[in-house]
């Protein structure tokens, strides 16, 4: 499910700049050169130089890929898509086309149109883990966490390295009930990524469910720590730490919950002054 993109060919950027303006109405140099400026990251010169291409070449399938790829990485969802579109349009037989159509779709909060495309680049590559890891995301994100499963544990059979699909499958089994096998596979997705904030958020999830109060509250500490920290997390964090009786811990949690949404901060602040009265009665 990993994004793959193709390695260099060794052509010296100057070479292509100096050739495109040899040929400016060359869309083949053009789409060089745009293909180059995606490989060394340059990914706004990478847009400016496929968008000629394409106007010059409109029905090139390769040069609209690759452009969407363009947009993609620079958060432009709505450019990503259309050229996604375009390079299914021009070439529907490539499954990579419907893929990355899928993927565009998907990050675009569609998650039922990209299981149409995904699903059909599924069923042509079945060995392939990427059209086989997005589709099971898409059926997560359209409520199916059970059909999402399936096809999450055939994408970790087919690259076992990938940490956002051990993420997507531990959050699926644990959506349904398998908290056991769900908190195996989030160990195993922050294992391979241990900066991985929301697998970390989503084992704590699961080891609370579990009654493992003390290693929940690890879990969720380190969703925090590495940038994924919505509401639920400071909440659970802080109904673990008062099931623990940890003060310091409910504490923080009630701290940085009020400052993000005071209303759902009220039920821990309770069971705060709770704690902290026992405390003072027991001397």
């Amino acid at each position: 499910m990993r994004e793959r993109g193709a390695e260099s060919d060794g052509t010296d950027l100057a070479e292509l700049e100096e050739a495109v303006w040899r040929e400016p109405s060359d869309a083949d140099r053009w789409g060089d050169l745009g293909r180059a400026y995606h490989r060394a990251g340059q990914w706004d010169l990478a847009v400016l130089a496929l968008s000629r291409a394409a106007r010059l070449e409109p029905r090139d399938a390769q040069t609209w890929h690759w452009l969407s790829h363009a947009h993609a990485r620079r958060d432009a969802g709505a450019d990503a898509l259309h050229a996604a579109r375009r390079a299914a349009e021009c070439n529907p037989d490539a499954t990579v086309a419907l893929t990355n159509l899928g993927r565009q779709l998907l990050r675009s909060g569609r998650p039922r149109e990209a299981c149409v495309y995904l699903a059909e680049a599924a069923r042509r590559e079945p060995g392939n883990d990427v059209p086989t890891g997005l589709l099971g995301m898409a059926l997560f994100e359209s409520g199916d966490p059970a059909g999402a499963a399936e096809w999450l544990e055939r994408s970790v059979r087919l690259d076992p390295e990938d940490p956002v699909a051990w993420a997507a499958l531990g959050a699926c089994l644990d959506d349904t009930g398998r908290t056991e096998a769900a908190t195996w596979a989030l160990e195993t997705a922050v294992r391979s990524a241990p900066d991985y904030g929301w697998a970390w958020g989503r084992l704590g999830k699961a080891l609370r469910g579990l009654g493992r109060l003390d290693e929940a509250v690890r879990a969720y500490e380190k969703s925090i720590e590495h940038g994924f920290a919505p509401p639920v997390v400071w909440f659970d964090l802080g109904e673990s730490a008062a099931e623990l009786r940890d003060v310091d811990r409910l504490a923080r949690a009630c701290r940085e919950l009020a400052r993000l949404d005071a209303e759902r901060a009220k039920p821990l602040r309770r069971r705060l002054y709770r704690l902290r009265a026992e405390r003072r009665a027991a001397g």
